[in-house]
């Protein structure tokens, strides 16, 4: 069975998320790789247009791939050395140093206003959700985030890293709530 869930509950918000989502819309591209799980494109594009608008990077390229576990299987041993499956992977297109993070401020030229791309195993992440009695979408989200994070230059190596990462989380997830969101899963 197919569920979709929108998180907006009235019209002026639709129509507010219809006019800075077809002017950013082509800014972010989901390639969907898998073919076990249906989820709604639109509504993680809303998702992703979201936390671009709640950090400042609203009309900057990302690229989300959805897979499966075999395919973040082989990128997680490839890139990482492994050879496991994982709930989601970063690849940021702006190197940044362990002091530094990226500040949407910095770069006005809209050759270098990329992200980079997110690889998020749909298979992976519905098998959390289901143990955690968590809706898949809200699950997504919360990886979203958390994803964003990384390609920002947070990062959890450390206990001290973990902390600021969290933060940062956290405060996205207010800026979102302000902006109409209301769920966020538990990323543990």
């Amino acid at each position: 069975m197919y569920m979709y869930i929108d998180k907006l509950t009235n019209s002026a918000k639709q129509q507010s998320f219809d006019s800075i989502f077809s002017k950013h819309q082509k800014m972010i591209r989901i390639i969907n790789q898998q073919k076990k799980l249906w989820v709604s494109k639109r509504l993680i594009k809303h998702q992703l247009c979201q936390i671009q608008r709640a950090t400042g990077f609203l009309g900057w390229d990302l690229g989300l791939y959805l897979v499966d576990n075999q395919a973040i299987q082989t990128l997680n041993c490839e890139y990482r050395k492994k050879n496991k499956p994982t709930d989601v992977l970063s690849f940021p297109f702006h190197e940044q140093s362990l002091t530094t993070k990226l500040k949407p401020e910095l770069f006005t030229d809209q050759e270098y206003m990329n992200l980079g791309e997110i690889v998020l195993s749909l298979e992976y992440a519905n098998e959390a959700a289901k143990s955690k009695n968590d809706i898949l979408i809200d699950w997504i989200n919360t990886l979203l985030v958390h994803s964003f994070c990384h390609l920002l230059g947070y990062d959890h190596e450390t206990d001290s890293d973990f902390l600021i990462m969290k933060q940062k989380e956290h405060e996205i997830f207010q800026k979102l709530n302000s902006l109409g969101y209301h769920k966020q899963a538990t990323l543990k």
